[in-house]
């Protein structure tokens, strides 16, 4: 009987003096780690699992290999710049492969919305104010880590994260007049561009699909859905990278959602529910657990 496998999902991996400056909303989020974490958490994965990559994982789901000891598929979502600055270099040297899924827009230099987000934070000038929610305000302080938190991962952001057009741009300037934020930090520099590609796939990385700009799924209409799906896969085809992978932004999936992301044609996708992934599991809605810094 083949081992099980084990799907961790990374984001971000930093120095740690970024704590404290423009990365601090990502560890905050849970999303970014220090470089010193993530080589001891590899030390300690490395005692316990064998790592696998992309091909691995879509062979032992079709019933072609199996693995002698519980496996391990190291994920980076989003496309961020220090993949390929600080991960690359450490999986490269310890022969480990790893996925990055990225959301394609952001090769574009089209900034994410939670990045966004974080950017108008990290450039206030007030530490306490009133956020006008649309139907109720909060008086915050930033000093106050719980309010930090909230305002990183909390139902503002969420509902920011959860609109479209009009309304996601009003949210966000709310929140300017509320922290009275100057410019926005920039974000050039902050992701992976078209020429950062064959650099992941010659070290030995696999390329796999966030689609295009990093929406909840489930609340896309049809049309839209089939957009994000299929434009991301024709966005990476262009750069000679075919994605059979997907992982769900911000881990939203619905069963609903199957029959079009197999139609749109990928062979497997995460999701970011916590757990073991057994041979039987549903390919296209593989459990994957977020590797913060408590990791164990």
């Amino acid at each position: 009987m083949s081992a099980g496998l084990t799907i961790l999902c990374y984001h971000r991996v930093l120095p740690e003096s970024e704590r404290t400056g423009d990365a601090r909303p990502y560890f905050v989020r849970g999303t970014a780690i220090s470089i010193a974490t993530f080589r001891s958490q590899l030390e300690s994965l490395a005692r316990r699992f064998e790592f696998v990559g992309e091909a691995q994982v879509i062979a032992w789901l079709a019933g072609e290999r199996s693995f002698a000891r519980p496996a391990c598929w190291l994920t980076f979502d989003d496309g961020y710049a220090d993949v390929i600055e600080h991960a690359l270099p450490i999986l490269k040297l310890l022969g480990v492969p790893a996925t990055v899924f990225i959301a394609t827009d952001v090769l574009l230099g089209k900034a994410l919305r939670a990045d966004r987000w974080y950017a108008v934070l990290n450039s206030a000038t007030r530490t306490r104010g009133e956020l006008d929610g649309g139907s109720l305000r909060w008086r915050f302080d930033l000093d106050d880590p719980d309010d930090y938190a909230r305002l990183i991962d909390g139902p503002e952001k969420r509902g920011f994260l959860g609109s479209t057009g009009a309304e996601s741009e009003a949210m966000l300037a709310r929140l300017v007049a509320a922290v009275g934020a100057a410019a926005p930090a920039s974000l050039e520099g902050l992701y992976l561009g078209p020429n950062d590609v064959p650099h992941l796939t010659n070290g030995g990385w696999s390329v796999g699909s966030h689609t295009r700009s990093h929406p909840f799924l489930p609340l896309l209409t049809d049309e839209a859905l089939d957009a994000e799906l299929r434009g991301s896969r024709a966005a990476l085809a262009s750069l000679g990278i075919e994605a059979r992978a997907l992982a769900y932004p911000d881990g939203r999936w619905t069963r609903e959602l199957l029959p079009r992301v197999r139609s749109a044609g990928y062979s497997l996708a995460v999701t970011l529910d916590p757990g073991p992934v057994r041979v039987e599991h549903e390919p296209l809605a593989l459990t994957r657990m977020l590797a913060g810094e408590t990791l164990r």
